[in-house]
């Protein structure tokens, strides 16, 4: 369907604006509050474009583009409970099943588009995706194959993720025996406290990234104090997990497997935090 007169000069005016936003160099928390009065004609856009029509807009205009990708970051962080609603009181989830699987799915395809367009390659992907591979297995074990293919098929970017874990698996089953095979598995306490913490630092991982994807690295103190919450409590965890494994009839070789997991991924929530409200200690 053709664009109409009044489509393509909405888009031009938040065009305009944006483009002076982007040369005076302000950040997404900026440009939001410079742009909140635009709101309003974006969502009439949405209401009365298709998919294709939209997609040529931001072709057309290159700060409509970026205005729609920072409120398409800033849905997704409320989405997921990363990025606070003011005055909201957080109330119990009534999860949907289905539109849990298409939660999920559109989250990861964001990210997989977002990596794209930075231009990461498919070897680094898996790497700088790994905070999601609880929420595609989660995606796989409870849905069928014809769900699954769906999901596919509107999410080409979880399609991607998917297919580049499936190809990683299969490697792995291809390889050689390595030192690390056969090593005895944990003690049940010890199991369920390191589940505890890789799940932790997944959901941070996530969260920080859904409030970078919206504000860049000025986020609010507001938004980011409940993740520093969450990340000192999982630090506090994360050295009773290493005492109690030193402790435990564990092998050597389990151990330094175990510790070069977790510092991996205190590594990269180090990567994520924004830098501008990093704390010595990290």
């Amino acid at each position: 369907m053709a664009l109409t007169k009044q489509q393509l000069w909405i888009a031009a005016k938040i065009d305009t604006r944006m483009q002076k936003l982007i040369r005076a160099g302000k950040d997404n928390l900026a440009i939001m509050g410079a742009m909140a009065d635009h709101m309003p004609a974006f969502s009439q856009l949405l209401d009365t474009t298709e998919p294709d029509d939209l997609d040529q807009l931001t072709r057309k205009f290159s700060g409509f583009h970026r205005y729609a990708k920072i409120l398409e970051s800033l849905a997704a962080g409320i989405q997921s409970g990363a990025i606070p609603v003011p005055g909201q009181k957080e109330a119990p989830r009534q999860v949907n099943p289905v539109s849990d699987h298409h939660q999920l799915a559109a989250v990861i395809d964001l990210r997989m588009r977002q990596l794209a367009e930075e231009g990461v390659p498919h070897a680094a992907i898996i790497e700088r995706m790994v905070g999601y591979v609880a929420d595609l297995g989660k995606i796989r074990n409870s849905t069928t194959g014809e769900q699954l293919a769906a999901l596919c098929r509107e999410y080409p970017g979880f399609h991607t993720y998917a297919a580049l874990m499936e190809q990683a698996a299969e490697a792995g089953r291809q390889k050689p025996a390595s030192n690390y095979d056969g090593l005895p598995e944990l003690p049940d306490p010890l199991k369920e406290h390191l589940s505890s913490l890789l799940s932790t630092a997944a959901k941070l991982e996530r969260d920080y990234q859904s409030v970078l994807d919206a504000t860049g690295p000025t986020a609010p103190a507001s938004w980011l104090r409940p993740l520093d919450t969450l990340h000192a409590q999982q630090q506090a965890d994360l050295t009773r997990f290493r005492a109690a494994i030193q402790c435990a009839d564990v092998p050597q070789a389990s151990r330094d497997v175990l510790l070069l997991v977790l510092e991996a991924w205190r590594n990269g929530l180090q990567h994520l935090r924004p830098a501008s409200t990093r704390r010595d200690g990290w």
